[in-house]
């Protein structure tokens, strides 16, 4: 059955042939995330989101297009939106830090007192 049979059974009322298209398609879902976030457990919330957002979201599939193409759309979405929600400080390599020089700069050993 190919995917548009499977979104139209499943927007008939026909629920669990949704899991079809998860079956199709949780391989191409679940690599694009972990190639984008190298978290496996990241990468599975992912998934999952992303075929929640697709499920909720059925009515709205434009059949000229791809269903693999509308999911990986989705996907990116979702890991987009992690990504922004992430508070992660990027500091360039460029910037001065701000510590005491005498950090960087260790006195050294002293051995007068050594035979």
């Amino acid at each position: 059955m190919d995917d548009l049979k499977i979104i139209e059974s499943c927007l008939l009322g026909n629920t669990q042939i949704f899991s079809r298209l998860i079956d199709n398609y949780k391989n191409m879902v679940y690599n694009l995330a972990y190639r984008m976030s190298n978290n496996p457990h990241e990468a599975e919330d992912i998934s999952q989101e992303a075929f929640m957002r697709a499920y909720q979201s059925l009515a709205h599939f434009n059949p000229s297009y791809k269903f693999s193409t509308w999911l990986y759309q989705i996907t990116l979405n979702i890991i987009r939106d992690k990504f922004k929600r992430k508070e992660i400080d990027y500091v360039s390599l460029d910037t001065p830090m701000e510590t005491d020089d005498s950090e960087f700069y260790p006195q050294p050993a002293d051995f007068t007192n050594n035979p």
